[in-house]
């Protein structure tokens, strides 16, 4: 749903670039915390992009080691 505001957002004249970036973002933390979920790894409340993906990285490093 977020990534199809997103999109919805940029159709605008002018496009709404503020809230198309926001939804991006959120479709992003919202994909790396359900892959650490699946995985039953937990994770902190926090919407850095930069530390959840580390922690995604990190949680497939261990997989398959």
């Amino acid at each position: 749903m977020d990534l199809r505001t997103a999109a919805h957002q940029l159709t605008a004249a002018p496009p709404f670039t503020g809230d198309a970036v926001f939804h991006a973002q959120q479709a992003a933390e919202k994909s790396l915390k359900g892959f650490l979920a699946w995985h039953d790894v937990p994770f902190r409340k926090t919407h850095d992009l930069a530390e959840i993906g580390r922690q995604c990285a990190e949680s497939e490093v261990s997989a398959n080691a």
